[in-house]
């Protein structure tokens, strides 16, 4: 239960991560803008002066499985993910503690509090209430360094820094929903 709770406390962050791209030529944008609806394909080629005054917009999707609740806020200018607001709720029971400094105790175990703390353009918060708690992890993307996403996209053998430049959103729904979250309707 404790690797099930490990998982969910950061598998949101790390989908969204993994749907990073150095440039608009690599093969997982090519292959996501292969399978895109036509109407797509003539915004992706307008030019990028007007991508800038394309207004945000807000995605959301979710998972539930075994009481833990995920919430992932994709907040977006057209195509580049521009933040991500991850909330997990889960009661105590789920995460197989019976109160809210069992739940405190669980998190330091796992090195929650440290994992993002001090990072530009990474927040994280945990709200412990009485029955359960409240995780919000958020990633500000225009923010963060692309040595520090690079970090946390591959492991530290393979990490080859300052190649990131932008977070894809489709591929970013595409990476949440293999891992089984639905779009929450508005």
């Amino acid at each position: 239960m404790k690797k099930l709770f490990s998982i969910f406390l950061s598998l949101a962050v790390l989908v969204t991560l993994a749907a990073c791209s150095n440039d608009d030529n690599s093969e997982e944008v090519k292959s996501a803008k292969q399978q895109e609806p036509v109407e797509n394909k003539e915004e992706t080629s307008e030019p990028k002066e007007e991508e800038s005054e394309t207004k945000e917009e807000t995605v959301t999707y979710e998972k539930e499985e075994q009481g833990i609740l995920v919430t992932v806020d994709l907040i977006h200018k057209g195509e580049e993910l521009i933040r991500q607001v991850t909330t997990t709720k889960a009661d105590y029971e789920a995460i197989n503690v019976s109160n809210k400094d069992e739940a405190k105790q669980r998190f330091e175990d796992i090195d929650a509090f440290e994992a993002y703390e001090g990072e530009e353009g990474l927040n994280y918060d945990v709200e412990f209430k009485d029955d359960h708690f409240i995780e919000t992890i958020e990633v500000e993307y225009s923010k963060i360094s692309p040595e520090k996403l690079n970090e946390l996209v591959r492991p530290a053998e393979d990490n080859k820094t300052g190649e990131i430049q932008k977070i894809s959103l489709d591929l970013t729904i595409k990476e949440l929903e293999q891992a089984g979250f639905k779009l929450k309707e508005k």
